[in-house]
Formats: C-alpha cells, sequence, structure tokens
C-alpha cells in the first residue's frame, strides 16, 4: 500500500479517552462563556433602558454582516485594518480546518466504522496543506 500524506488528528496523541477529555474542556469553555454573558446581561440591566431595536430588523441584520464579514470600521485604519484582516482570514482558515478534523473524526466512526475515514488524505490534504502551510 502507498504511503499517503495526511494529518495528524488530536496532535497525533491516541488513547481512549481524547474525545471526552476535548469534549470536557469544550464543555467547561462553552460554561465560562454562558457565564460571562450572564453577568454582562445583568450589567446593561442595571445601566438603563433598553432601547427599541426591533424597529428595522432586515436593515439592522444587513449593517451586522457588513460590519463582521465586510470589516467596515477596520478598513478605516489602513495599518491596523490590514493586520486585523489577516487575523480573520488566519481564524476562518483555522475554524474550516478544525470543522473538517471533526468532520472527518466523528463520522468516520459513526458512518464506517474506522477513524479517519480518509477524505483528509492525499491530494486534498497536499492543496490544503500547500496554501497556508510551509513546506516541511
Amino acid at each position: 500500500m502507498p504511503i499517503q500524506l495526511t494529518r495528524p488528528i488530536y496532535w497525533n496523541v491516541e488513547f481512549s479517552g481524547i474525545d471526552f477529555l476535548i469534549m470536557g474542556i469544550g464543555l467547561l469553555l462553552l460554561a465560562a462563556i454562558i457565564y460571562g454573558l450572564y453577568l454582562r446581561i445583568q450589567m446593561w440591566r442595571v445601566i438603563g433602558q433598553a432601547d427599541i431595536r426591533w424597529d428595522h430588523p432586515w436593515e439592522r441584520i444587513k449593517g451586522v454582516v457588513r460590519s463582521v464579514f465586510g470589516q467596515r470600521r477596520m478598513i478605516e485604519h489602513i495599518y491596523a485594518g490590514q493586520m486585523h484582516t489577516l487575523i480573520l482570514v488566519g481564524f476562518i482558515l483555522l475554524f474550516i480546518g478544525t470543522t473538517l478534523v471533526a468532520i472527518e473524526r466523528k463520522s468516520g466512526r459513526a458512518c464506517w466504522g474506522i477513524s479517519p475515514p480518509g477524505f483528509f488524505m492525499g491530494p486534498f490534504t497536499s492543496f490544503f496543506h500547500s496554501s497556508w502551510m510551509p513546506p516541511v
């Protein structure tokens, strides 16, 4: 069988509890985020009265999409805007890679009974790594 280029999942650490460890850390982080949001909402209730913000829902949604994905306010600052946009692109690439690994790990076990299933091997991995990783 020829050698296939692939990506080690979970830093190539394999023991039976790695899935539960990753899920446990994720749940702890999710609990911390929910607790932080709870504290923030309590602070907002103390500060003042709520404005009517449901008057133009589609315009507000378009504004949010333009601000978040278009980075409208960051573009005003040339150097800082470029650096911020590069960081945003890096996070998006890391999110895509993490999502692919999660799909590979979970769907391989659930659907095919193997781990990893193999779509993240060969030419796909070569192309994906060549687009953002230096050669080894």
